[in-house]
């Protein structure tokens, strides 16, 4: 079983932090490892917004459609077509995905999620990829 964590930057690291991904997973995988550390703690928080649980959910059945069955509780969000399964553990600032494979995320979670911002940042920490879920648009100054 894969497993995935979901961050939502504030715009502004998001865009500084771009193309520094390596900088920015770095940082995060500190956080895991120390995240009874009040610097890191303050900077995680800092940098981070929270997931709007209720705002996503809706998203996500309009994106999804009615092929795939949403179920959710207090903090899991379930995700289910035919015998596929992916499971969210929800938390403020990071929600945690289980599936069986990447495909299966993309497909079921990640894809639709796209949509609603792009300023997520994903990492699997077991196999230490980490990447932006969308490309961020660049502004032209004249």
């Amino acid at each position: 079983m894969d497993k995935y964590s979901l961050y939502w930057l504030k715009d502004d690291f998001a865009f500084h932090y771009y193309h520094k991904s390596d900088v920015l997973y770095h940082f995060l995988f500190q956080y895991q490892m120390q995240s009874t550390d009040s610097i890191y703690e303050k900077q995680f928080q800092f940098i981070t917004r929270t997931l709007p649980k209720e705002a996503i959910i809706e998203h996500l059945q309009s994106r999804l459609g009615n092929r795939y069955h949403v179920y959710t509780d207090k903090r899991r969000i379930d995700i289910r077509y035919d015998y596929v399964n992916v499971k969210i553990d929800c938390y403020d600032k990071e929600w945690v995905i289980h599936s069986s494979s990447l495909q299966e995320a993309e497909i079921m979670f990640f894809e639709a999620l796209r949509g609603y911002h792009p300023s997520f940042f994903v990492v699997n920490y077991d196999q230490e990829q980490y990447g932006w879920l969308s490309p961020i648009k660049k502004e032209l100054i004249l």
